[in-house]
């Protein structure tokens, strides 16, 4: 399993791809970054893919930012 950083990081990447924002830092919300529920399912397939994880979309909108979802991954 990735570090906790290498972690943030490719979330990072994935939440900057997907929503096509630059900055975006480990405390940018989806949502304040223009994101919507749309987004989180896009956002969800990629960490899926990326990650090998099996992530519903409700964890992507409990876990909104990138430092939230890191954490949860870590976590599971």
């Amino acid at each position: 399993m990735k570090s906790t950083a290498e972690l943030e990081a490719a979330l990072i990447e994935v939440w900057t791809e997907v929503l096509g924002t630059p900055g975006i830092r480990p405390g940018t919300s989806l949502f304040d970054a223009g994101g919507t529920s749309l987004t989180a399912v896009r956002i969800r397939a990629r960490i899926n893919a990326l990650l090998d994880e099996d992530l519903v979309v409700g964890d992507v909108l409990e876990n909104s930012t990138p430092e939230e979802m890191a954490e949860f991954i870590r976590a599971r």
